[in-house]
């Protein structure tokens, strides 16, 4: 049997349609939005450290075949995460 991933997957409010911040991730710098940048912040602030799936971050945003593949399946996605966070900003 294949070991499984536990994740929390974030559910958020976009904001803005420019994004203004950069994060870094696998030492690759990656535009997001205010209020994913915010959240990002504040987890990081309050010591969460666990395994995300962000939408922004795992879909490719510049590849319309992937993205409209991955939001397809974004349904399963969630339901097999362990949590589900919200964030409203």
């Amino acid at each position: 049997m294949a070991a499984t991933l536990s994740f929390s997957a974030l559910s958020y409010r976009w904001g803005d349609e420019a994004p203004v911040s950069n994060i870094l991730l696998n030492g690759c710098s990656i535009p997001v939005r205010e209020n994913l940048h915010q959240f990002l912040q504040h987890a990081r602030d309050a010591g969460w450290y666990m395994n995300l799936w962000i939408d922004a971050v795992c879909i490719n945003q510049d590849d319309k075949a992937e993205k409209a593949q991955q939001i397809g399946i974004m349904g399963t996605v969630y339901s097999l995460a362990s949590n589900v966070l919200i964030w409203l900003g």
